[in-house]
């Protein structure tokens, strides 16, 4: 829909009725005036659609941006969460891995005491049988 207002200074157009039709005729000045009024509504109005539409596109656009960014800082604390898990783990199996490590040495230093205790035991029933 369009409206246009326009200034005849005075000169008004001929009306006509024709067959329950009212024809409104203008003067050659006047229709083309109003041709440029027309034609300058009709370039304006295709100015507000074009920009409309790049606006939309804009919006979308920004949509799209924001939407990218909340997913690459999403990542991000996700990223920052398996390396604070990994950090975690490393630390346990390294806690577990020092544990076991002294668990080896006492066995170890047990079964050395074992084995002199055995030996001692052995060679003090050894003497005996001999004494005997």
């Amino acid at each position: 829909m369009m409206n246009c207002i326009g200034f005849s200074q005075n000169l008004k157009p001929t009306v006509y009725t024709i067959q329950n039709d009212t024809l409104f005729c203008f003067t050659v000045n006047q229709a083309k005036v109003i041709a440029i009024e027309l034609e300058g509504k009709k370039y304006q109005n295709s100015i507000t659609v074009e920009q409309s539409a790049q606006l939309a596109l804009q919006d979308s656009l920004i949509q799209q941006q924001d939407s990218t960014i909340k997913l690459l800082h999403n990542q991000a604390i996700n990223y920052q969460s398996i390396i604070t898990n990994s950090k975690e783990v490393n630390n346990e199996v390294n806690l577990r891995l020092g544990y076991l490590k002294t668990e080896v040495k006492r066995h170890k230093r047990d079964k050395i005491f074992l084995g002199t205790g055995l030996g001692v035991s052995i060679g003090i029933i050894g003497i005996l049988a001999i004494l005997n």
